[in-house]
């Protein structure tokens, strides 16, 4: 099981930017506050990390696997 501050560090590698999480029972989600102005596009996605295992992964898949309830809103 991953912990947030492992799940950020991974995130942060892949997006810089990211300045917020939401956390659900089996996944973080980061992005940044500027996604607001975007739908999808390159550079604008936000970041899953399942806890489970630490797999980087997307939206997509994460409808796949279930997020659970949400838990917390983080701004980092």
């Amino acid at each position: 099981m991953i912990i947030y501050e492992e799940a950020y560090r991974k995130a942060k590698e892949i997006r810089p930017d990211i300045n917020l999480c939401t956390e659900y029972e089996n996944a973080y989600v980061f992005g940044a506050k500027e996604d607001e102005n975007y739908i999808g596009g390159y550079g604008h996605t936000p970041v899953v990390i399942i806890k489970e295992d630490g797999l980087v992964t997307n939206m997509l898949e994460l409808e796949v696997i279930g997020a659970g309830k949400e838990i917390r809103s983080i701004f980092v």
